[in-house]
């Protein structure tokens, strides 16, 4: 396997989907030739097989590290619709039934309309039963869940079996296991690009659905708010750790190499900062990402350029 420089540039896969918006393809100058195309995803840190990330002289995560290295996935996710409601499955069951590590997931909002918020666990009261009728007959599913409204800053951890859907006017980052497995529970009766519904996975769905009242509360969910703003911890799993850095103009910090045996990962919000090695110095641009590989022993410096520079680091 080839090895990885100290510091890489990465450059996503992009993700069209019919829930995805405008403000991510602003931000990425993607979809210029094709404004009329819709941008959803885009994968920063990724090696899954035809969804990798990949450096900047193009060679994909996918053929240049392994899952050990890169246990987790980092992606920028715009919602100018509801994403359908939705379930990801534990490792146990995942593993059995797709071949796959499960799938917990962190959202970090970056931007929220007025009156956006996400769909999150059950409510009280809501039986397996009654939610599995309702799913079956196309009923209106969403009025079984909680709604929170959401601001910048806000945060939330998703684990496996927890009921959820992103709403729209949303822009958050995501940090989730290395997995692509999602069960679809309702898709708000909408057609898909096709002209046709979308495929749903409910008997998948109701198999790892989480009904225990004790797993569908806020608290449960690790919600926290004003996480973009001072430098702290916002998540941790056994597959990857978040942690926000906030910088002022010129302020420097040395981030030592990874702990974990895993790569790290870099992604900038906002600002600008310049990224150095002992033989590499790159600049970091608003909603950009870099990998950090384990392999190397040394520091990488981490310099801000602009008056407030915002990141989320990923080990």
């Amino acid at each position: 396997m080839v090895m990885l420089k100290t510091v890489n540039i990465l450059t996503p896969y992009y993700s069209s989907t019919i829930w995805g918006g405008h403000f991510l393809a602003a931000q990425k100058c993607w979809g210029l030739d094709n404004p009329g195309v819709l941008l959803g995803e885009s994968w920063e840190v990724s090696r899954l097989e035809n969804h990798s990330a990949k450096t900047l002289d193009g060679r994909e995560l996918t053929d240049i590290t392994n899952g050990s290295q890169i246990p987790y996935l980092v992606k920028f996710i715009d919602t100018a619709k509801h994403l359908s409601i939705q379930v990801h499955p534990g490792d146990q069951y995942a593993m059995a039934h797709e071949n796959s590590s499960g799938k917990s997931e962190m959202w970090t909002v970056l931007n929220a309309k007025d009156g956006a918020g996400i769909y999150l666990g059950f409510k009280d009261g809501v039986t397996k039963d009654q939610f599995f009728r309702t799913a079956s007959s196309e009923g209106e599913v969403d009025s079984l869940l909680n709604f929170y409204p959401v601001v910048a800053g806000d945060s939330f951890f998703v684990p496996a079996g927890a009921v959820h859907a992103i709403g729209a006017g949303i822009t958050l980052l995501e940090v989730q296991q290395s997995s692509g497995i999602t069960y679809r529970v309702w898709d708000w009766n909408r057609l898909g690009v096709d002209g046709r519904p979308r495929k749903l996975h409910l008997d998948k769905a109701m198999d790892v659905l989480n009904f225990d009242p004790g797993a569908n509360s806020k608290d449960y969910f690790n919600y926290r708010s004003d996480v973009l703003n001072a430098a702290q911890l916002v998540a941790t799993h056994s597959q990857f750790e978040v942690s926000t850095l906030v910088l002022i103009a010129e302020e420097k910090i040395k981030l030592p190499p990874s702990l974990a045996g895993r790569h790290s990962s870099i992604v900038l919000l906002d600002g600008a900062v310049k990224l150095e090695s002992s033989d590499q110095s790159f600049v970091l641009n608003p909603y950009q990402s870099a990998l950090l590989a384990r392999e190397q022993k040394e520091e990488v410096t981490i310099l801000s350029e602009a008056a407030s520079s915002r990141l989320m680091i990923i080990r």
